[in-house]
Order: C-alpha cells, then structure tokens, then sequence
C-alpha cells in the first residue's frame, strides 16, 4: 500500500472544471465557503425546488484556475481555510457523485499499489457525505436541482 503524497503540481487548482450530466460544474463551495471567493466568480450548483423556488444548498466556483492558487509556491495561499472539497481532493464526492480528480499522483499509484489516504482527506469526505445526508434527506431526488453556469438555468437531475 502506498501513502497518498500530493505533487503539488497544481493540476486541481488549475483544471477543475468538470461536468455532470453534461453540464459544466465548478469546485463546489458550502454556503459558507462563498466568502472566500469574489461573488463575480461564484454560482449556484445544487439547489432544492420548493413551492416558493430553488433554495440553492451548494455553491461553485465558476474561474479557473483558482484565484487562490500560488503559481509560485505550487500550492494554496488561503490553505487553512481552504473548501471542504479541496481537503477532501483527490476525490470528489457530492450528491453521491464520487470521483477520482485529475490527481497525477493517483492516476499512477492506483494503477500499481492500493493507496492509503491521510485523515484529512478520509475526514473531509465524511464531512461532504454528512452535510449531503443532513441537507437531502428530507426530499425526494426528483426535487434536487443541478445549475448550469453556461447557460445561467437551473435544470432537473433526471432531465441530464
């Protein structure tokens, strides 16, 4: 088993972008992670319709690469209050969506030995399924709304 060792290449912080359901979504933010970007880069991701509209439970950053990221240091320059899912990279976890990153380092090891991840990132991911159980569980899936930052609409999960 090898250790999870991060390159600081900076391939997550540069190229997050990613999609689901073919639309296009950003890093995704808790509400209260949205302070730590300019609003101009900021957009809904995952919203709850009710009978009143989408009350949107997470948020995205919509710019990449990160305005945080320091291409000097190769590394984050707001590190200990960085989002919940960039502790939690390599793997992206919302909504059930589970996902290996762009992590160069994973892409080798996974391909030779079994990797063993540190506890922030075991931790950070329990934290992102916790806050997912807690926010969703009251609702039906067909209620969750998914916001396509292109297009600026809000659309079904089922209807992707």
């Amino acid at each position: 088993m090898t250790r999870f060792d991060c390159f600081r290449c900076g391939k997550c912080c540069i190229s997050f972008i990613d999609r689901i359901h073919h639309i296009p979504t950003g890093l995704a933010l808790t509400p209260a992670e949205v302070t730590l970007f300019d609003q101009a880069d900021v957009r809904p991701f995952l919203g709850v319709q009710t009978m009143t509209g989408i009350t949107p439970v997470w948020y995205q950053l919509i710019r990449a690469p990160c305005p945080h990221y320091d291409h000097d240091r190769f590394g984050c320059a707001i590190y200990e209050q960085r989002p919940l899912v960039c502790r939690a990279y390599p793997f992206k976890v919302v909504l059930n969506y589970t996902r290996l990153g762009r992590c160069t380092w994973l892409v080798q090891q996974t391909r030779k030995n079994a990797v063993v991840l540190p506890a922030e990132i075991v931790q950070a991911n329990e934290t992102i399924a916790a806050y997912d159980r807690a926010t969703f569980r009251l609702i039906k899936h067909e209620q969750v709304r998914i916001f396509n930052f292109e297009t600026g609409a809000w659309l079904a999960l089922q209807d992707n």
